[in-house]
């Protein structure tokens, strides 16, 4: 029975692997600089805006694509844009912190929000 699927286990592996054009290109080659490309790390910006007068937000973006629009302090009550451009990066830097570190959606408290001089 182990020989069966030991040998069974094999054929799949060979058999899978048979149609595929996805080779290991040596460093140097078109293809190579293609492939390496596409594995370079994402680039993140964050832009701050005015939403109001006096009253601002920020905006993550993955490689040029927004992926976060926050407009209203976070985690406190009303709708309420940040106090300055300032306060909006700050809170920016560290949404983006988070997401850098693997956690999506990232998540703010008013603890935070005090240490950071927002609130």
């Amino acid at each position: 029975m182990k020989l069966f699927l030991h040998s069974l286990s094999v054929f799949i592996l060979v058999t899978s692997c048979a149609g595929s054009d996805d080779k290991c290109m040596p460093p140097g080659t078109d293809e190579f600089q293609e492939r390496a490309v596409s594995l370079k790390a994402p680039c993140y910006s964050i832009e701050t805006c005015e939403i109001h007068p006096n009253e601002f937000g920020y905006k993550i973006l993955k490689d040029g694509k927004m992926i976060i629009n926050q407009i209203n302090i976070p985690a406190v009550q009303g709708n309420k844009g940040f106090p300055s451009q300032e306060s909006a990066m700050k809170t920016g830097e560290l949404m983006l912190n988070k997401i850098k570190k693997g956690v999506f959606p990232p998540t703010i408290s008013k603890e935070e929000l005090d240490s950071l001089g927002v609130i």
